[in-house]
């Protein structure tokens, strides 16, 4: 049987942990904020020189800047999504009706 002193124990350590945790999450955070606003100052007078280059990638295909990471999404003429195209492939066999279902005929005749 666990006791009321080992439980406390056990929360003690398990709230130690999550501080730790918690405070290495913010100090991490605001180390790579710092580092980030000092590459931008020491960049200033290249950002006319980006600007230039950005034209350039418009053509490729949007470039999406994120916090440890960079993506292009580049944009094909003519490209159909694979969801669309499994749709196109099994609607025909959806529209179809059984012989065994009945029918329901809602015209007056």
């Amino acid at each position: 049987m666990v006791t009321a002193r080992q439980l406390a124990k056990w929360n003690t350590r398990v709230s130690m942990v999550y501080a730790l945790g918690i405070w290495t999450m913010l100090g991490t955070f605001s180390y790579f904020q710092m580092k980030k606003k000092q590459e931008n100052l020491e960049t200033g007078s290249e950002s006319v020189e980006a600007q230039g280059k950005t034209d350039d990638l418009k053509s490729e295909g949007t470039r999406y800047w994120g916090f440890h990471m960079t993506q292009t999404i580049t944009y094909k003429e003519n490209f159909v999504p694979y969801s669309t195209r499994i749709y196109n492939f099994i609607s025909p066999y959806l529209n179809r009706t059984s012989d065994a279902a009945p029918k329901n005929d809602t015209s007056e005749k």
